[in-house]
């Protein structure tokens, strides 16, 4: 019985990541016509940028190319998505949250305990999550909000997708705020020894670029050693690979 549902769950999860494979391969087909799409109103002046188009909704495109909306107006568009999105990315969400009505509607998200700005660090000195991966991993931290080559430092996200395991190669450790010991990037540190913690309340908030962290992925500790120089900032560059130390455990 046990290798009937062994054989049968497997079988499964191929058939998940085979589907899961074909619907990328759909997205990137899709995002291939409308980066062309993207060039051709650039030519035309009818966006200021190529990449606008990914400001734009999809019937507002087809609208400008159908004669629907005339194209002078893409220009505001795109800049009215643009300032909202970056509205939207200095707001801070609570870990739970529930709305009535369209979210969106002035208010609705603050009286569910949304903030604006940037949000205020307790100093604390030691933060707790859930052990992913075992090791210990002493460096500086780098907190990024896009994958990128750290050069060997701690990376710190708010949230992971499966487009950031290239960056795990560069990692000391990993510390997410985000997600569980299930996603692609947590199984993928495991796979690679690389010490990782993940649900690390409020860990984009009080670790900055450049803080000197010692991570136990086997308690699931985050050790402040020392604050970073002042004229750090939290997008700062990656630090050289040399200037880690990491003690792996199996």
């Amino acid at each position: 019985m046990y290798e009937r549902v062994r054989r049968k769950a497997r079988a499964a999860l191929a058939d998940r990541e085979r589907l899961r494979f074909c619907r990328t391969r759909a997205f990137g087909a899709a995002k291939r016509m409308l980066r062309a799409m993207g060039r051709d109103l650039a030519r035309a002046g009818a966006i200021d940028s190529w990449a606008d188009v990914f400001m734009l909704r999809l019937e507002e495109v087809r609208g400008a190319y159908e004669g629907h909306i005339a194209h002078t107006e893409l220009k505001e568009l795109a800049a009215l998505r643009r300032r909202q999105l970056a509205a939207g990315a200095a707001r801070h969400a609570p870990s739970r949250f529930t709305t009535r009505g369209a979210p969106y509607w002035s208010g609705n998200l603050e009286r569910a305990g949304w903030t604006g700005g940037p949000a205020a660090r307790s100093g604390v000195r030691e933060l707790r999550g859930t052990p992913c991966c075992p090791g210990v991993a002493e460096g500086p931290a780098v907190v990024t909000d896009s994958p990128r080559e750290i050069g060997g430092g701690i990376l710190v996200a708010y949230r992971t997708d499966p487009g950031w395991v290239p960056a795990l190669a560069s990692a000391a450790a990993v510390l997410v705020e985000r997600g569980s010991p299930l996603t692609h990037v947590a199984v993928v540190a495991r796979e690679l020894g690389i010490p990782t913690v993940v649900q690390v309340k409020d860990v984009t908030t009080e670790i900055r670029t450049g803080t000197l962290l010692r991570v136990d992925g086997a308690a699931g500790t985050v050790t402040v050693l020392a604050d970073p120089p002042a004229d750090d900032t939290a997008d700062g560059p990656a630090v050289p690979p040399d200037s880690r130390r990491t003690e792996t455990h199996p």
